[in-house]
């Protein structure tokens, strides 16, 4: 989903209830539980988001009720990450910009990625949030 078309993004958003968000997805490769549809009208319908999901909201990560899976944010570190592009592990401390900082860099990453959530491969998007399915971190 790293690569979700505007097009596809408002079709989603214009959808009138999960079965058609699920429809959707299916329709474009996407794996969209059912679960996550339904979470997904409930807080557009209220405005609300779950007390158990609001942790990760803030910017950090938190285990949920839903299934054990701890939610994450992009820029959530741990020690956990592997490329999703290579399955490298590897980081070299180097200028990117005008910042030193620890960088993966690979073929997918030619201009080099940071240790984070976004470009890990135990990354999965459950809508609304981000998963970290590795298995460790499954309570």
């Amino acid at each position: 989903m790293k690569n979700l078309s505007p097009e596809i993004t408002e079709k989603a958003k214009n959808a009138k209830d999960a079965q058609e968000l699920i429809a959707l997805a299916k329709e474009n490769g996407i794996e969209l539980a059912e679960e996550d549809a339904r979470l997904y009208f409930e807080i557009k319908d209220s405005g609300e988001i779950p007390d158990d999901l609001l942790g990760a909201v803030s910017g950090g990560a938190v285990y949920t009720q839903r299934g054990g899976y701890l939610i994450v944010t992009n820029f959530h570190e741990c020690d956990r990450w592997i490329c999703d592009e290579c399955g490298g592990t590897s980081f070299r401390y180097m200028r990117i910009q005008d910042n030193m900082d620890w960088v993966h860099k690979c073929g997918g990453y030619p201009n080099g990625c940071g240790k984070s959530c976004a470009t890990c491969k135990y990354m999965k998007y459950r809508f609304p949030f981000q998963i970290c399915t590795h298995p460790e971190t499954k309570k």
